[in-house]
């Protein structure tokens, strides 16, 4: 597991972006975090940061209603 300082070598924007554009709100929401813990006045970081967290509550959203679906699906049968 890597320390503090070397996880803040990473941590800049475009890290955080490009992992949001693979999928990994989770990993780009903590680069965020770590930028908005040294630079709390990151305008950009922190409108990102509320993005990437709406977008991780929409896909929870959605895979509760898939798992709701199959589950009266299943229970059809």
């Amino acid at each position: 597991m890597a320390d503090a300082d070397s996880a803040g070598s990473f941590a800049t924007l475009t890290h955080a972006r490009l992992r949001a554009s693979q999928g990994d709100l989770a990993g780009s929401a903590r680069i965020l975090q770590v930028i908005l813990e040294t630079q709390p006045g990151h305008h950009e970081a922190r409108r990102l940061l509320e993005t990437v967290r709406d977008r991780r509550v929409e896909r929870l959203t959605a895979w509760i209603e898939r798992a709701r679906r199959n589950r009266r699906t299943s229970d059809v049968r």
